[in-house]
Parts: C-alpha cells; structure tokens; sequence
C-alpha cells in the first residue's frame, strides 16, 4: 500500500471519527443530563459523566399526571397513520408505475412538488377548515393531517423503489392467471419490503416528533401528544426556574420509542435486501 492511499484512508478514517462523535455526543449530553440535579447539571464547570444515577428527573416527568395519556395519544396516533400512510401510498405507488393513463406524468410531478411543499405555511389554512368540519380536538383530524403530510414522502419513495422490480415478473404472474391484486400482494409487496419498511420508519419519526400541528389542533390535555404535553408542562409560568433536568429525562423518554422502532425496522430492512435479492 503506497503512502498517499495510506494518508487517503487515515484522512477518511478520521473524518469519519469526527463525524461519528459529532452525531453521538448531543445524544450522550442528553442522557448524561438526565441523571443529573442541581448544581452538577447547571455548575460552572460541567460534568462528564453524572455523579451517581439519580432518578429525581425522571420521577418529575412521571408526577404529571396525563404523562401515560401523552403517550398512549402518540403511540395511536404514530401507528395508525403509518398503516394508512404505507398502505394508501403502496397501492398509489403500484398503480403509477404498473399502468398507463392519462395524467400519470402530472401525478408524479405533483407528488414531488407536494414533497418540496412546508407543510408549516399550512398549519393555519387546515385549522380554518378543521374549525369548520369539527376536526378540531380530534385524533382522527390530526390522523388525517399526519397522513397528509407523510404521504408525498412515502410515496415518492415507493414509487422509486417499484421501478426497480422489473416488470417481466408481473407478466409472468399475470400469464399465470394472477390478478392485479394478487400480483401486487403476493408478488411486488414482499420484493419492496425493504421500501416498505424505510417509508414506514419516515412516517413512524414524522408522527411521533411532529409538534406545530399536534399544538395547533390539539387544545384539550388529554388529547395532546407526547411533545406537546411535556413541552407545556414542563415549561412553568412567567419567572419560573426551567426544569433542564427534567427536560432532558422527558428528551430521553421521547426518544427511546423511535429508537427501538428503528432498531427494529433496521433488521428487517437488512432480512428484506437478502430476501429480495434471493426473488429477485
């Protein structure tokens, strides 16, 4: 191996290092902080590692009262529009790579342009129209908002993935005496798995972090969602001390869910390559 290839890989090796930390240490602050009280959290010099394991964060997250209410709002909700998100843009996704009709070209246009869309500059144009439906304080309004705004994403994503199956294996099934439905659940479903799973773990992140909307159209507390909840009670009144330690326990509780999450959808993304290569 010739020096400039061995400074090449200790440069990339290095760059790597430093990125890695960069990506970790906000995460390892968060939890260090949580564990830690008083003058250690908020002292002039801080600590590295906390000096003992204190819990007294976690036990103020946990005395409000609806903390079980928040998360149960949010595990419903983040569920149930990632089903709908998946499902509505699998099927979208199979119809617009797979057959040919007018104004095809124009909905995959549109998709990406509703991609590109904030969905910000929406939040006070969807609460007029909730207003007026009764939309507002409602799971299924905040549901169909969810949807709405992983739905570009996902879509996009699926379409992408479905044109690389290619599309001899329809018209061998379809020779067979498979129906369209048929194709699709037996056939392109399994070989887009791992599509399926990455678009799901997108729609999963975006529903249980999302904040504007669940504040906007979420006024009753026990409607309310995990960010949204701890955020207002953890906030305090005018002149209130901020509670930072207990802040960042609830970062952690917030966090864990979409971690184990992904944790598991990445196995299967890894089990869904081999499998798809292997019926491919």
């Amino acid at each position: 191996m010739t020096r400039a290839r061995v400074r090449h890989r200790l440069v990339v090796y290095a760059g790597l290092c430093l990125y890695t930390v960069m990506a970790i240490f906000p995460l390892y602050w968060l939890l260090k902080s949580s564990f830690t009280t008083g003058l250690d959290l908020i002292g002039p010099r801080p600590l590295w590692l906390p000096p003992r394991l204190d819990f007294t964060n976690y036990e103020r997250v946990l005395s409000v009262g609806l903390i079980t209410t928040f998360f149960v709002n949010s595990v419903k909700i983040a569920l149930l529009s990632t089903f709908f998100t998946i499902v509505i843009a699998s099927l979208a996704a199979y119809s617009l790579t797979r057959f040919r009709f007018r104004g095809r070209d124009l909905v995959q246009r549109s998709v990406l342009l509703a991609y590109m869309y904030p969905g910000i500059l929406l939040a006070v144009p969807l609460t007029l129209v909730y207003a007026q439906v009764g939309l507002i304080n409602s799971h299924a309004g905040l549901l169909i908002a969810y949807v709405t705004f992983s739905l570009p994403f996902a879509l996009w994503l699926l379409m992408a993935y479905f044109e690389t199956i290619p599309h001899e294996i329809d018209e061998a099934a379809r020779v067979d005496g498979a129906t369209h439905f048929a194709v699709f659940s037996r056939i392109i479903l399994p070989l887009a798995a791992p599509g399926i799973v990455t678009a799901s773990i997108f729609a999963f992140l975006g529903a249980w972090n999302e904040f504007v909307l669940g504040l906007v159209l979420i006024q009753r507390n026990e409607l309310k969602t995990v960010p949204v909840g701890l955020a207002l009670f953890l906030s305090g009144g005018p002149g209130d001390t901020i509670e930072w330690g207990a802040r960042m326990a609830a970062g952690v509780m917030v966090i864990v869910p979409s971690l184990l999450f992904f944790l598991v959808a990445s196995g299967r993304i890894a089990r869904g390559l081999a499998a798809g290569a292997v019926k491919g």
